[in-house]
């Protein structure tokens, strides 16, 4: 849709061409426009805490409403964050950069939206919004591999003794400390606070008399704790 939007299609044969840099700034500019828009419009307000505030009846719409918006942002994140993250730079280098003075405002607005969301107590919203924060999880994380794929799992060869190396590269970013940092610790307590129950196990007794096992396993709640617990190792 953004392309038919904005007249400019993508050639894929072009990327890191002035036209592929052309249709990103684009994007950015849209996504700030955007997220400025509804900053005016919804006052600048903390979902969850709304939500809470709302009567019974006027809930649902609110939930209906949230989820979208988390979508939508959730997709502008997946699809722009290995763009954004080549203007990220380690602390000390420099002070700031054009990217960061036009966008980090909107990028943080942006992922603290989604974290405010994050809390509203749906189970639809609270699925997708975990699902993301384990991939953004494991995009900070990898931030060096900028090919690391959270579907295809832990970079291909990694040592499980320099992965103090991927993390101390990530947190020392600018990014990482004026942004992403604040965000992930308010996504940390909600995570803790709202933890699922791991397996159930159910005990039962057989012919024989004796304890036997019974885990409820493959349910939506227990792929959400294991997402849940993921996204906080």
């Amino acid at each position: 849709m953004i392309f038919n939007l904005v007249g400019l299609p993508l050639d894929i044969n072009k990327i890191g061409s002035d036209q592929y840099l052309n249709l990103k700034t684009l994007t950015l500019n849209i996504y700030k426009n955007f997220i400025n828009q509804m900053m005016v419009i919804t006052n600048g307000m903390n979902f969850a805490e709304r939500y809470n505030k709302l009567d019974h009846s006027k809930k649902t719409g609110f939930e209906d409403l949230s989820l979208q918006f988390a979508l939508a942002l959730i997709n502008f994140f997946k699809n722009n964050f290995s763009f954004i993250e080549e203007f990220d730079f380690p602390v000390g280098t420099t002070n700031c950069n054009d990217f960061s003075n036009n966008y980090m405002a909107e990028i943080y607005q942006g992922l603290d939206l989604i974290s405010q969301i994050h809390q509203i107590p749906h189970e639809e919203i609270f699925k997708s919004t975990c699902e993301f924060w384990l991939w953004f999880s494991f995009k900070i994380c990898f931030i060096k591999e900028k090919e690391a794929n959270p579907d295809l799992g832990i970079p291909f060869g990694l040592l499980e003794s320099s992965l103090s190396q991927y993390l101390t590269y990530s947190t020392e970013l600018f990014f990482y400390k004026n942004c992403y940092a604040n965000i992930l610790q308010i996504v940390r307590t909600t995570l803790i606070t709202k933890m699922m129950k791991p397996i159930e196990v159910k005990i039962d007794i057989d012919e024989d008399g004796e304890l036997v096992n019974d885990p409820t396993t493959n349910t939506i709640y227990q792929t959400l704790h294991e997402t849940m617990r993921d996204s906080l190792i």
